[in-house]
């Protein structure tokens, strides 16, 4: 179970690493902790930025082709 330790004038948890990789998290992510709910502690990425860069790179990588001949087709007209 993960422990409450004392970083200098705050306080941290640390995460297993299985549940980091669940979370898709990474060390350096940066996080908001929202209240309890339900006696849960939620734990969020701040920022879907990092997720949206990589799927969009993803997604024009996969598409590259498709793209090329969509621009040649508009430029042609």
């Amino acid at each position: 179970m993960p422990k409450i330790t004392r970083i200098g004038h705050s306080h941290g948890v640390v995460i297993p690493s299985t549940t980091l990789a669940q979370a898709n998290l990474t060390a350096g992510d940066s996080v908001i902790v929202a209240p309890i709910q339900d006696g849960v502690l939620v734990v969020e990425e701040s920022s879907l930025a990092g997720r949206f860069v990589a799927a969009m790179t993803e997604t024009m990588d996969t598409y590259a082709e498709t793209y090329r001949t969509l621009a040649s087709e508009e430029l042609s007209r």
